[in-house]
């Protein structure tokens, strides 16, 4: 009997602990996304987070897009943009606590990009 209260007291220990890195996630992120030939573009994340679903938006230099099809679970996200040409930019990323990051990979047009994203200050 102490071994099932003790895997149940484990397991909402590790459910806590998976909801509070995916609270602290919301808010304003930025970073520059490194293309071809040395270019970087700024961009800009805004995240929220409601029941494990990842709401909010992109900008860049050119343009806003909307989050579509946003999931977080633990420190993991990922989620989809489409930019106004109609090119789905697929994101997979990792929030790191201990550094208040995100590294993000983005795969546009089957290339792989990658931006190391941190939290603005409000």
């Amino acid at each position: 009997m102490r071994y099932k209260i003790s895997i149940a007291v484990a397991l909402v220990g590790c459910l806590m602990l998976c909801f509070t890195a995916i609270a602290d996630l919301n808010g304003k992120w930025t970073g520059e996304v490194k293309v071809s030939k040395g270019r970087k573009y700024p961009v800009t994340y805004i995240f929220r987070i409601e029941n494990n679903n990842l709401i909010g938006s992109l900008e860049d230099d050119m343009e806003l897009m909307d989050i579509n099809e946003g999931r977080a679970i633990g420190s993991d996200i990922n989620f989809s943009t489409t930019n106004q040409t109609g090119t789905v930019l697929v994101h997979t990323g990792r929030y790191y606590a201990g550094g208040d990051s995100i590294s993000m990979n983005i795969i546009i047009d089957g290339k792989k990009l990658h931006t190391t994203l941190n939290r603005m200050p409000n």
